[in-house]
């Protein structure tokens, strides 16, 4: 359902935090990781096509280190946005009269 809601280009602004770091053994928590980040069931999927995996620690470099991530992003619309708007340009097509002339403009190319 996520990658259908992002598409594959939305995949790579993709950030997986994950946290707990500081309450769990590292032994155990590098294996939960592991299985989180090598199962399909879970995360490989989106790994696999550019989403990031990352850990908080529950500190402020941390998040900080999760914010400089999310800032190196590219902007991309994400499929469902897509998908949105050729429904929405549908239909402007079908009854011009409900779409604002702004809209109106896209609708026609």
């Amino acid at each position: 359902m996520f990658r259908k809601l992002c598409g594959v280009r939305g995949l790579k602004n993709v950030i997986i935090v994950t946290n707990g770091w500081e309450q769990v053994d590292l032994r155990v928590a590098e294996a939960r990781e592991a299985q989180l980040a090598g199962k399909d069931f879970f995360f490989k999927p989106v790994l696999d096509r550019g989403a990031r995996m990352t850990r908080h620690y529950n500190t402020v470099p941390s998040a900080q280190k999760i914010i400089r991530l999310v800032l190196e992003n590219h902007p991309r619309p994400l499929r469902i946005q897509g998908d949105q708007m050729v429904t929405f340009i549908h239909l402007c097509k079908e009854k011009r009269y409900l779409c604002p002339p702004s809209k109106r403009r896209m609708s026609q190319k």
